[in-house]
């Protein structure tokens, strides 16, 4: 039989019902409205705060990235220091994502941040000759100008905690000329004719 929601029923005991059939049709009866608040509120459930360890060498800027990750409800800021002690430390950090600002990225980085296995978010003025790929194959999964915007900010530290990459449009020029540079460049050892065949 189907009632006035057209809902089919029939006459089983309440047991019978899954949990889910029966918040389906107490859903349908509530009508969209409703339906969308408990959506949403499911979804506010769903959410999982990212940890964050903030690393910069100035104090100030230390002090800016930490009210950022606080003032973000996504973010939760799990530890901080300053980029002297985030390399003495580095096997000791506990988060989801790290978050760094350097003046420059340099391969001594590069080494330092692969060490972690954390997903890494470098804010920077200008990234080392040729640093930027072996960076993103080192576990470094954003590149940001040190001055991208909290908004930036906080989007790159959620991507970077689910695996994605996320670049400043200028260092992604960088990337792709790196890769160009790399196909052009001719090989340390020359072809045997076997290999040119």
């Amino acid at each position: 039989d189907r009632d006035v929601t057209g809902v089919q029923t029939c006459a089983l005991p309440i047991s019978g019902f899954s949990r889910k059939a029966i918040q389906r049709d107490d859903t349908a009866r509530r009508g969209p409205a409703s339906a969308s608040r408990h959506n949403r509120g499911t979804a506010r459930q769903d959410r999982r705060v990212i940890s964050v360890h903030v690393a910069a060498s100035s104090a100030v800027l230390r002090a800016g990235l930490e009210s950022l990750v606080r003032s973000n409800p996504g973010l939760s800021l799990a530890s901080a220091d300053s980029t002297e002690d985030f390399e003495q430390h580095v096997d000791e950090i506990s988060a989801d994502a790290l978050l760094v600002a350097i003046p420059r990225l340099t391969e001594e980085w590069i080494v330092t941040l692969a060490a972690t296995a954390i997903p890494a978010v470098i804010l920077t003025g200008a990234p080392g000759p040729a640093s930027l790929s072996p960076a993103l194959r080192g576990g470094v999964r954003a590149v940001l100008s040190d001055d991208a915007d909290p908004a930036q900010i906080a989007a790159a530290l959620t991507a970077a905690a689910a695996g994605l990459i996320t670049m400043h449009p200028a260092f992604l020029d960088l990337v792709n000329e790196e890769a160009r540079q790399s196909r052009d460049d001719p090989p340390a050892e020359p072809l045997t004719p076997r290999e040119i065949e």
